[in-house]
């Protein structure tokens, strides 16, 4: 019995082992499959293959040279993707292309991409293939070179392998070779000229604008400028308006303004050689923007703004939203239309008002210009003077210590608008007035009278804008110079 067994189990072994050499002798006698699928390309406008899976037939694996060519033999090289061309014309530093020269590109993308195109070798061949199975019964894409000795070389692309690393060749010298060349030659046939199109068009430091001009059907006219006189601490500018002539700008405001400025950046090229602007609305702009800046290594602590050196502009205007939800836009003097995202816009517009940015200040003239200053209400009037050589002050006639009088300045000074008013009262009965007398012997005067709205009263900021000054602002005031004069304490705004 137990040798029955034995003999049993060895004759299983053995059945199991011949099963296996006939099982991988069988495998090994099949002939390898080479895979050639074939897919959609969607990295180029109009090209589209077929997605196939067609065997090889009678390849080589020996490297080929297909392309092999020096730059100063080529004229020019006309790429085709679907129904767009480009003539590559080759330099002896820089490439450029026919027809864009005055466009801004990407030099280094353009110079490699082509350059590539010099030299193209094939991984492997294939003959006598059937050309629809590679696409190149009806090429992808398509090169042609034009040598300067008057001849052409013409290289087309079918379908792309399916993980994307070749793409089937052909010389159309030589229909009955099908080359099997790196997908880098493919990438770099390039028929859109927005390929190769700078996206950034301008590109400034906001902390180096000198002025800012601001215009449109959508926004009040703005003029912001370097003020003549700077503080040392950040950049100071005058306003100017329709109606306000070189008031200060509050410097925080403007800031703010320069964080909202629009990134000057392309969204999508929307069109070229633009002649009629009405189409994009840009004949009558919702917004016109307009910046110089300066050269900040001429903006020495000891010059004056007129003095900077300006070394640049930005000059654009936004027009009409487009079906994407882009605004259409354009560098004022150019023929190029571009969209951009329009989001920008409702922070600009709430920065880029005369009342956001003018200081608020009802009326503060610099100390070193003041030599009196005249705070009246109904029931009391305090005279305040500086001297000079500002250094001898007097309230109500008596001597004042400098630090208690720059103390008490600050708490007149600090007076300022909350509001901006759109109705005048009609009630014109005066309930306070500040008013100082420069150097010069002119004077800057604020006067108050009730205002329709019954927390404020109203005054006009730089003489043109109707505002309000809460009642609480000027009943601080007043009892803050009733307990000076009265040598109290009385508390710093500040």
């Amino acid at each position: 019995m137990k040798k029955t067994l034995t003999i049993t189990l060895a004759t299983l072994t053995l059945a199991g082992l011949l099963g296996l050499l006939w099982f991988t002798t069988s495998r090994n006698s099949k002939p390898a499959k080479i895979d050639s699928t074939t897919v959609t390309d969607t990295t180029q406008t109009g090209t589209s293959t077929p997605t196939e899976t067609k065997p090889e037939t009678s390849t080589e694996t020996v490297r080929t040279p297909i392309v092999s060519l020096n730059s100063d033999e080529v004229s020019h090289i006309e790429v085709t993707v679907g129904s767009n061309t480009l003539s590559y014309t080759l330099g002896e530093e820089n490439c450029s292309i026919k027809g864009y020269e005055d466009y801004a590109l990407d030099q280094s993308g353009l110079n490699y991409r082509t350059n590539k195109l010099l030299n193209i070798e094939g991984i492997r061949t294939i003959k006598d293939a059937n050309l629809a199975e590679y696409g190149l019964d009806a090429p992808s894409k398509k090169a042609t070179y034009h040598l300067k000795d008057g001849s052409t070389i013409t290289l087309s692309l079918g379908n792309l392998s399916l993980d994307h690393i070749s793409v089937y060749a052909m010389l159309d010298s030589d229909s009955s070779t099908v080359y099997v060349i790196d997908s880098l030659v493919y990438n770099c046939m390039i028929g859109d000229i927005d390929t190769y199109r700078t996206k950034e068009l301008e590109s400034y430091n906001s902390a180096n604008i000198y002025d800012i001009t601001i215009g449109g059907s959508q926004f009040e006219n703005i003029y912001l400028k370097l003020s003549a006189e700077q503080n040392g601490y950040t950049n100071s500018y005058d306003l100017v308006t329709d109606d306000i002539k070189n008031a200060l700008a509050n410097s925080y405001s403007v800031e703010q303004l320069k964080t909202a400025l629009p990134v000057l950046a392309v969204s999508e090229f929307v069109a070229d050689d633009v002649t009629d602007l009405s189409v994009y609305g840009l004949d009558q702009p919702i917004l016109h923007l307009t910046m110089n800046y300066f050269d900040p290594t001429t903006a020495t602590s000891m010059a004056s703004p007129a003095d900077f050196d300006i070394v640049g502009q930005v000059d654009y205007i936004w027009g009409n939203t487009l079906e994407n939800g882009n605004i259409a836009f354009m560098k004022v003097g150019d023929t190029s239309v571009y969209s951009m995202d329009s989001s920008f816009l409702t922070t600009f517009k709430e920065y880029a008002t005369p009342f956001y940015l003018v200081s608020k200040y009802v009326a503060m003239p610099n100390i070193k210009n003041v030599t009196a200053i005249d705070v009246t209400f109904d029931d009391a009037t305090y005279h305040m003077t500086v001297d000079e050589t500002n250094e001898s002050y007097t309230l109500n006639n008596k001597d004042m210590e400098k630090s208690l009088f720059k103390k008490l300045y600050r708490n007149v000074a600090s007076v300022s608008a909350e509001i901006k008013l759109e109705e005048a009262s009609t009630n014109t009965t005066t309930v306070a007035t500040i008013t100082y007398t420069l150097a010069d012997g002119t004077s800057k005067v604020a006067t108050f009278v009730p205002s329709t709205n019954d927390q404020y009263y109203q005054t006009y900021l730089e003489d043109v804008l109707l505002v309000g000054v809460t009642k609480t602002q000027l009943n601080n005031l007043k009892e803050t110079l009733k307990a000076a004069a009265a040598g109290e304490e009385f508390n710093d705004v500040y």
